[in-house]
């Protein structure tokens, strides 16, 4: 009984898999970069190789999309994010995993695993007239994104607080200070 068994389970089991249908497989995203957000990015890997920190070939890899969105709150429900309890988010690093599969339960087989991240920034900074809101935030993303930076909890005023600045001529004048700290040097 035990020979006549274990051939038929082994026969089956194949057999159920590829009756299933497979899923519509879902891949990372080509890579794009907004260009006014991409030459905000070049600084960044300038500065951050400046500081001897320069951003892993693989880091960059993993970033495939950098771009303004009409609604960050949106972006974040879609991809099963926290809502901001303020619900005024300027921008958002995400980190996307999807996992293709055939069959379910045990007789469950990976076909593949895709993570990525992206950067959305709200297109309300697209306007920014003097800029520095705009670089602060994809500098903050950055940051989240590329060197795996949390926010920085206390009074200090730097590019990983969790909020952005109000006035450009306080970014501006305090822009040298707070990159050498963004980059861990005082």
């Amino acid at each position: 009984m035990k020979r006549w068994f274990l051939p038929i389970a082994i026969t089956v089991i194949p057999v159920a898999l590829s009756c299933k249908t497979i899923r519509r497989e879902v891949k990372a995203p080509d890579p794009y970069f907004e260009p006014a957000l991409a030459t905000i990015m070049t600084q960044f890997k300038r500065d951050a190789a400046g500081f001897g920190k320069p951003v892993s070939s693989w880091a960059l890899a993993k970033l495939r999309v950098v771009s303004f969105v009409s609604d960050v709150e949106r972006k974040r429900a879609e991809y099963g994010m926290t809502a901001d309890p303020h619900g005024d988010t300027a921008g958002a690093c995400t980190d996307a995993k999807v996992t293709n599969k055939v069959g379910e339960g045990a007789l469950e087989y990976r076909l593949s695993e895709s993570s990525w991240q992206e950067i959305w920034i709200s297109q309300q900074y697209a306007h920014d007239p003097h800029g520095w809101q705009l670089k602060e935030l994809v500098y903050h993303e950055l940051g989240h994104c590329l060197l795996g930076l949390d926010h920085k909890p206390g009074p200090e005023h730097g590019i990983m607080s969790s909020s952005i600045h109000k006035d450009p001529q306080w970014i501006a004048a305090n822009w040298d200070r707070m990159v050498r700290e963004l980059f861990g040097q005082r």
